[in-house]
């Protein structure tokens, strides 16, 4: 299991939500829920700022490296001061850099 998906199970229920719960209010599916928290599947940026925010936490806490969760955390920031073109364009570089083995060792 990975850290993300382990921290995830974690919140989750913590929060004392169901998977079906946690799906229903993130608005996909339950077996997604399921795959995140068994490290078959990792969300794109989008999904993990919706997860973040439904969990009140930032997305540092659910990926756990302190120094690259700051930068993220700037990140999520200035991504929320854009407009939508900024931000369609912040979300695809950012989907990228998650998607990058080295920034997630």
């Amino acid at each position: 299991m990975s850290y993300f998906s382990e921290k995830l199970k974690s919140l989750r229920t913590l929060n004392g939500l169901t998977q079906d719960q946690f799906a229903q209010k993130l608005e996909i599916s339950r077996s997604t829920i399921a795959m995140y928290e068994t490290a078959e599947r990792e969300p794109d940026f989008e999904t993990l700022e919706r997860i973040s925010s439904a969990l009140g936490v930032d997305a540092g806490t659910l990926l756990g490296d302190t120094a690259f969760c700051e930068d993220l955390n700037e990140l999520f920031s200035d991504y929320q001061k854009l407009n939508d073109n900024g931000q369609a364009k912040a979300r695809e570089l950012m989907t990228e850099l998650l998607n990058s083995p080295e920034y997630l060792k």
